[in-house]
């Protein structure tokens, strides 16, 4: 055994109130067997940390569950066979919902200034943006899409509606414009026409487009003639008008805090109204189907109502975490553009059950990064634990 060494040292200290020096012998002991801590310990220890700040970080980011509001909001929804088609501040993302209780992000299509408005015709999507105005997209293989052209003389479109060779859009101006897109790649404007002050959607049908302005209301242009469409009449008691779905004869007006506005169209060009629906929250969004109407709300969540008899709706269920911008219902499955989570997926039939969309598999690589880190750092003090125990 090392025998401990000693150390003595005089401190010399003064009593003022006698004036005389005393010296103090202090006597310490250090014993050699006590040891710094090696490197090879030191990096172990901070490779796991590392390793556990890095699987935190990694939680948050591929989590569903963990959400950080503003990064991930989504605006308008379409689906198209099993993906589901989400805008966003980054472009549009690409949902694979083939596997309803487990929705995948498989792909992004980019677009720098963010989309508002959806629609696809066939195997294309056309989206909506401000600066980049009219971007078109190949998805005939959805999970990876491939962006065909992009074209920025149809600015600030908020949404859209494609029928035939032409596609409507709608400016928050208050602007439709009629644009040729007979050829992709050479699109041209048919006619510009100010139907309002603050228009947020449009659906045509027919020879009739109908465009929900939020400060005028819901808006008839006869638009048989694409190069001179002209306004027909104004419903201007649909004050608030924010979304637009049609089912045959029925029109579906969300009406933002007036709820939703059901309307007889039979006579399209003179809209009727049926009855309303309201919760007294915010109504971004409606998708119906003659028998069911799905609502988004968001200030409620998302809604489903029976509109069998079209002048008087009811609930029929409820989802109240959600904060969605729009929604699309396909005879089942409630599907939402969210705020927060960007796509929620909702069974009503099933007790409400719903599903967030996971990140796609490619990302499950960012693991290597923690587990690594982890590995390492524990091969690095194993042995020299095992050393000790041996010594003892």
């Amino acid at each position: 055994m090392e025998a401990p060494i000693r150390f003595h040292y005089f401190i010399p200290v003064t009593i003022h109130a006698m004036r005389q020096t005393c010296l103090f012998s202090v006597d310490i002991r250090c014993d050699s067997r006590i040891t710094m801590p090696s490197k090879r310990n030191v990096l172990s220890v901070v490779l796991i940390v590392l390793g556990l700040l890095s699987a935190v970080f990694v939680t948050v980011l591929t989590n569903p569950d963990v959400t950080v509001p503003g990064l991930s909001v989504g605006y308008d929804l379409t689906i198209h066979d099993e993906y589901a088609f989400v805008s966003n501040n980054d472009g549009v993302a690409v949902i694979d919902i083939s596997s309803h209780n487990y929705p995948i992000r498989v792909n992004q299509i980019p677009v720098s200034d963010g989309v508002f408005g959806l629609e696809i015709v066939d195997d294309t999507l056309y989206a909506g943006a401000d600066s980049q105005g009219l971007v078109i997209v190949d998805i005939s293989t959805p999970s990876n899409p491939a962006i065909l052209e992009t074209h920025s003389f149809v600015s600030g479109i908020q949404n859209l509606y494609v029928t035939g060779d032409r596609a409507y859009v709608v400016k928050l101006s208050g602007i439709l414009q009629i644009i040729d897109v007979t050829n992709s790649s050479n699109p041209s404007e048919l006619a510009s026409l100010d139907v309002g002050s603050y228009s947020l959607d449009v659906f045509v049908n027919g020879d009739i487009a109908y465009v929900a302005d939020s400060n005028d209301g819901l808006v008839v242009v006869d638009v048989s003639d694409p190069t001179t469409p002209d306004i027909i009449r104004t419903v201007s008691f649909a004050t608030g008008a924010w979304d637009i779905s049609v089912h045959e004869d029925t029109l579906y007006l969300a009406s933002h805090s007036m709820g939703v506005r059901i309307f007889d169209i039979s006579s399209p060009e003179n809209p009727a109204y049926r009855s309303s629906y309201n919760d007294v929250g915010e109504v971004y969004g409606v998708f119906g189907n003659g028998e069911c109407l799905a609502l988004a709300d968001l200030q409620e969540g998302a809604k489903l109502l029976n509109v069998t008899d079209p002048g008087n709706p009811t609930l029929i269920a409820e989802y109240e975490n959600a904060a969605p911008h729009d929604v699309y219902f396909d005879g089942v499955y409630t599907y939402l553009a969210d705020q927060d989570r960007e796509f929620i997926l909702i069974d009503f039939q099933d007790f409400g059950t719903y599903a967030y969309a996971v990140t796609t598999p490619s990302h499950l690589w960012l693991w290597a990064f923690p587990f690594s880190l982890l590995s390492i750092g524990a091969l690095i003090v194993i042995p020299s634990l095992l050393k000790r125990k041996t010594n003892e």
